[in-house]
């Protein structure tokens, strides 16, 4: 989060800023630049000078995250990678309005005794534990 902070900190702009509300306080130092911050819940942290905060859940459709960038004038999306389709209208309507992402790695998960995409090793390897 302080990485992509930084990024942002570089230029002022308009920021869509998709990360939920924690790690919100990691932009509250930024005094240049506006944020429109789309949280399921409220950020309880600090928070940016310059902000609109917009409780919302979604799923969203493309057309309704052009109109929201369109309207707040937004220059740069920092969105979360959370996996899931959930994200990606908004970063297509950012691909078409030709608008920067900075995205948010996943947090690693920590290395298991044991990895497989496949049921049968699952099945094999509690056959084993069992």
């Amino acid at each position: 989060m302080t990485e992509a902070a930084t990024i942002v900190a570089q230029q002022p702009r308009r920021v869509f800023l998709t990360i939920g509300r924690q790690g919100v306080d990691a932009f509250a130092e930024n005094a240049s630049s506006w944020f429109l911050i789309r949280s399921i819940d409220a950020p309880d942290t600090s928070m940016p000078p310059h902000h609109e905060v917009l409780l919302a859940r979604g799923p969203f459709d493309s057309a309704g995250e052009i109109e929201l960038m369109r309207s707040r004038g937004i220059e740069l999306v920092v969105s979360k990678n959370s996996g899931g389709a959930m994200t990606e209208a908004k970063l297509v309507a950012a691909r078409e309005l030709r608008i920067p992402i900075v995205m948010i790695d996943r947090p690693r998960t920590p290395p298991g005794d044991f990895e497989t995409g496949a049921v049968d090793d699952v099945v094999s390897w509690l056959r084993r534990r069992l």
